[in-house]
């Protein structure tokens, strides 16, 4: 199974965008796949891209393999104390970030084993009295 299209939308409560994740696998027009955009405006955006709103923009943000999740903008959220934190959520969130984060590094390694092959012979061997 795998993803071909995602939206994350962080919206105010009447519903208004200030900003969304897409990940779309194999996105047209060179744009990243995974890419962040925030609904906003800038002065210094304005002049240095005279004619292009910052919200048009398409910020790259982990590419197909280590993509955003719904996690990361949990914890954004968390972190900025944007959200009350409810007891037991950092832990949570950071288990399932493992997982999502073990599962995609299993998934990297099936597409080049010669490369993780390459690599883990070079770390020393651990000892089994540890």
């Amino acid at each position: 199974m795998q993803v071909n299209s995602s939206v994350i939308a962080l919206m105010t409560e009447d519903e208004r965008e200030l900003l969304h994740f897409d990940y779309e696998r194999e996105k047209k027009n060179n744009y990243p796949e995974a890419h962040l955009q925030v609904v906003a405006s800038s002065e210094a955006w304005r002049s240095a891209s005279p004619g292009r709103a910052l919200e048009r923009l398409h910020l790259p943000v982990g590419g197909r393999r280590y993509r955003f999740t719904l996690e990361d903008v949990a914890h954004f959220l968390l972190a900025e104390g944007l959200v009350g934190e409810s007891e037991g959520a950092k832990d949570a969130l950071a288990a399932l970030r493992a997982k999502f984060e073990s599962d995609q590094l299993r998934a990297a390694i099936r597409r080049d084993p010669k490369t993780a092959r390459e690599f883990l012979a070079t770390l020393p061997l651990e000892s089994d009295d540890t």
